[in-house]
């Protein structure tokens, strides 16, 4: 038989081995026949051959004639191993969501900071896979700025997210030229993602909530929550990536649309263009007094949105009461708010 250490190799991944293996290849060379003559054939102790056929039985992979003596014969392979393997999956998926949830309860008890947290892995697929558990478990808000291959690769997890959790935001700059995004249609329907492109840049950079950092480098990964590189982080997407980048899709901005962030640069665009069109925006911002740093909320309507020419100062304006108050995002030190968290809806 053709393949036979491949196929010798695949039955043992799945839990068929040894003298199964053996009995069963040699069932399906020489069809129906009896115990000792699948024995001399497979070169099975004659000992051994008849619970080596029970076994198979009861893995619904051959069938037995009854009759002295009893006849044995393989079963179709596209039904009894499609059925096998089907319920060595499921059987497999089961025990791996227990020992999952066991793990997870014991891995949560040991996470206790005791310094800078900053992890490295070599793994590329184990940070890809990170990004798309970080991105269904968004709370407000994130970005990335990462290659076409990348992006690729997270878009259907982009598309799931942003269709069930509809007030969440995200801004993405995908490193490539304009003419190479293609069959992005899926994204359109999507109001809270911008997506814009970038034809240079070497950074792929990943956060979310404000809090949850992944950098891939060449060869390694860096993951991280410390707010220091989050504010590094945040200043070097925005002014590397976002500002520069071109608009490809934009935020859907119409009336009913509602939005939490924790990135008061994030919100920027889509206020300037719901007042642009007329349309108010009332104002959740949670976050400090600059210079006091005492916690603080507003709630009222935007008012307005200033920059300067260099985009060092980016300000909401928050009309709470007939007061006008000023907003900036993290590290604010001119604004009298520093906002952390930004509810938004367009009315």
């Amino acid at each position: 038989m053709e393949n036979i250490n491949t196929i010798l190799r695949f039955l043992e991944f799945i839990g068929i081995k040894g003298y199964e293996a053996k009995a069963y290849i040699t069932l399906i060379e020489i069809g129906e026949s009896d115990a000792p003559r699948i024995a001399s054939k497979a070169g099975i102790p004659l000992p051994r051959i008849y619970d080596v056929l029970e076994s198979l039985i009861l893995k619904g992979l051959i069938e037995v004639k009854a009759g002295r003596p009893r006849k044995y014969r393989a079963l179709p392979p596209d039904i009894a191993l499609n059925r096998y393997v089907g319920r060595y999956i499921e059987e497999i998926n089961n025990i791996n969501m227990k020992v999952i949830s066991i793990l997870s309860s014991l891995y949560k008890s040991k996470q206790v900071k005791t310094g800078p947290m900053i992890w490295i892995t070599h793994s590329l697929e184990i940070s890809i896979e990170r990004m798309r558990s970080l991105i269904k478990n968004m709370k407000t808000s994130g970005f990335v700025s990462c290659n076409k291959e990348i992006f690729d690769r997270l878009a259907n997890t982009f598309i799931k997210t942003f269709k069930r959790k509809k007030d969440v935001l995200f801004g993405v700059t995908v490193l490539a030229k304009p003419d190479e995004m293609r069959n992005y249609d899926k994204f359109l329907e999507l109001d809270n993602i911008e997506i814009r492109v970038l034809p240079t840049g070497i950074l792929n950079l990943f956060e979310t909530d404000l809090s949850n950092i992944v950098i891939l480098g060449e060869g390694y990964s860096i993951y991280s929550n410390e707010m220091e590189l989050v504010r590094i982080v945040n200043e070097a997407y925005y002014f590397g990536y976002w500002r520069k980048g071109k608009k490809i899709k934009e935020f859907g901005v119409k009336p009913g649309l509602k939005i939490k962030s924790s990135h008061h640069w994030l919100v920027l665009d889509l206020v300037e263009e719901a007042l642009k069109s007329n349309l108010k925006v009332k104002a959740k911002i949670v976050g400090y007094t600059v210079g006091e740093l005492k916690p603080i909320e507003l709630n009222g309507f935007i008012t307005g949105v200033r920059r300067t020419s260099d985009d060092s100062i980016r300000t909401l304006f928050i009309d709470v009461d007939g007061k006008i108050m000023s907003v900036g995002g993290l590290g604010s030190s001119v604004e009298d708010i520093e906002a952390r968290y930004l509810e938004i809806e367009v009315v």
